[in-house]
C-alpha cells in the first residue's frame, strides 16, 4: 500500500480533508472558452493579431463568424492587453462597415441582394426591409444600436448603402464609432473580471444591453 505524504497524513489524523489543489494558471482558462482547437492555436499564435482584425473587418459587412471567437481567448492569455484588443476591433469594424455601405451602394442590384438573401444568415427579405425602414427615421440612432448591441451589424452596413439617401457614409462612420468602441471595451472588460463565464453573461443578457443602449440614446437626445 503507497503511504501517503506526511502532511497529508498529519491532516488525516487531525480530521482535515487534504489540502485544496493549486489556483489554477492562467492559461488553463482559455481551455474553458468553447471554441475549435484551431481557433485557440491561433489565439496563441503571432496571427492572432491580424486574425482578430479580420475578423471584426468581416463581421461588419459580409461574414456571420463573430471575432469574440478570437478576442476571448486573447483577452484571458493577455489581459494587460485587452484595451488595445478592444481599440484595434474597434477600428477594423469600423473600417468593415464602410465597406459594407459600399457593397451596398454599388453592387446591391449586381448580385450582392441574391448572394446576402441566400447564403448570410438571418439577412432575409423582411429583415432587410425592416432596417431600411427604420432608416427612415433616424439612422444615427439604428447604425448606433447596431454597432453597440447584438443586432446584426452587418445587415445595417450593407442596409445603409442601399439607402444612401437616407443614410450618408459620414452618419453611418461616426455612428459605427459611437457603437462599436464601447461595445468592444465593455467586453474585453467583462472578460477580465469574469473569465469566460462573461460569454454566457453577454447572451444570456444580450437583450438588456439592447435596453441599456436604448435608454442611454434616449437620455442623450431628450438632454
Amino acid at each position: 500500500m503507497t503511504r501517503q505524504a506526511p502532511e497529508v497524513e498529519r491532516a488525516s489524523e487531525q480530521g482535515e480533508g487534504p489540502p485544496p489543489p493549486a489556483p489554477a494558471a492562467p492559461g488553463s482558462l482559455v481551455q474553458r472558452v468553447v471554441a475549435p482547437q484551431w481557433v485557440r492555436r491561433i489565439a496563441n499564435s503571432r496571427l492572432a493579431i491580424p486574425a482578430v482584425g479580420l475578423l471584426s473587418f468581416l463581421d461588419a459587412c459580409i461574414s456571420p463568424i463573430l471575432p469574440e471567437v478570437i478576442l476571448v481567448p486573447l483577452c484571458l492569455t493577455h489581459p494587460e492587453r485587452r484595451w488595445w484588443y478592444a481599440s484595434w476591433c474597434s477600428l477594423t469594424s469600423v473600417v468593415g462597415a464602410v465597406v459594407g455601405y459600399y457593397l451596398g451602394f454599388g453592387l446591391w442590384e449586381a448580385g450582392l441582394r441574391e448572394f446576402a438573401f441566400r447564403w448570410l444568415p438571418g439577412f432575409t427579405p423582411k429583415v432587410f426591409a425592416e432596417v431600411s425602414a427604420h432608416y427612415g427615421n433616424n439612422a444615427f440612432l439604428w447604425v448606433f444600436l447596431a454597432a453597440f448591441t447584438p443586432l446584426p451589424f452587418k445587415i445595417f452596413t450593407v442596409a445603409a448603402g442601399v439607402c444612401h439617401e437616407q443614410v450618408g457614409v459620414w452618419t453611418l462612420t461616426t455612428a459605427s464609432i459611437a457603437g462599436r468602441l464601447p461595445r468592444f471595451l465593455l467586453e474585453v472588460e467583462l472578460i477580465h473580471r469574469l473569465g469566460p463565464d462573461a460569454i454566457t453573461l453577454m447572451g444570456r443578457h444580450k437583450w438588456l444591453l439592447l435596453l441599456l443602449a436604448v435608454v442611454t440614446v434616449a437620455v442623450i437626445l431628450l438632454t
